[in-house]
């Protein structure tokens, strides 16, 4: 199956899961899948920069360096990946060496700056494709979908709340596949440990 096959799975599974009517197709220019499409790109930006870094959505690469600059502070700066969402890491590599985190750079919308003009690499999170997902990441994907829709279209905060609680419970399952120590427990399970709602 192609991303966008998997991707229209996923949107109609949300959309008949607030009781609304599948999309044949997201090219079809509608409406209805103009929006959909819209808000099922928030909520995946929103999954892959929280909780764990998934496998699937992280990458390390070398950025470009643009050139050294005129600042006290920050001699060099480089652009940062077209398809960054998030910048986890920033390393250094010394002497074709094994790369290391630093944390004296900053961002600037579209690019780092740090004091150096090599051996620097970023690793980053990026919108991966839908085939490249956990089965379990996608589902999650999919509850998440339905609590924005059900906020967006049905003004249920009750409803939308409980889907993305079900969506964290998938990513929960999706992060242990993947070797991530999330532990994520039933709100029945709270109650009783913790006395809460």
């Amino acid at each position: 199956m192609s991303d966008e096959v998997i991707k229209l799975q996923i949107i109609n599974g949300a959309l008949t899961g607030v009781g609304d009517k599948p999309q044949s197709a997201l090219s079809s220019g509608s409406d209805n899948a103009t929006v959909a499409e819209t808000v099922y790109e928030d909520v995946v930006e929103a999954a892959l920069t929280s909780g764990p870094e998934w496998p699937f959505g992280t990458k390390t690469v070398a950025p470009t360096h643009i050139g050294a600059r005129a600042d006290k502070i920050f001699t060099d700066e480089w652009s940062l990946p077209p398809d960054n969402l998030e910048v986890k890491a920033v390393l250094l590599a010394l002497g074709g060496g094994k790369p290391f985190p630093i944390t004296d750079y900053e961002i600037e919308e579209s690019k780092l700056l740090v004091n150096h003009s090599s051996g620097i690499f970023v690793r980053h999170i990026y919108r991966s494709g839908e085939t490249l997902w956990h089965p379990n990441f996608r589902t999650g994907v999919r509850y998440m979908l339905i609590g924005a829709f059900q906020r967006a279209f049905w003004e249920d905060e009750r409803a939308a709340a409980a889907s993305e609680s079900t969506a964290a419970i998938w990513f929960g399952r999706a992060a242990q596949s993947a070797g991530h120590k999330r532990k994520v427990e039933s709100r029945s399970i709270r109650r009783r440990r913790y006395g809460r709602p």
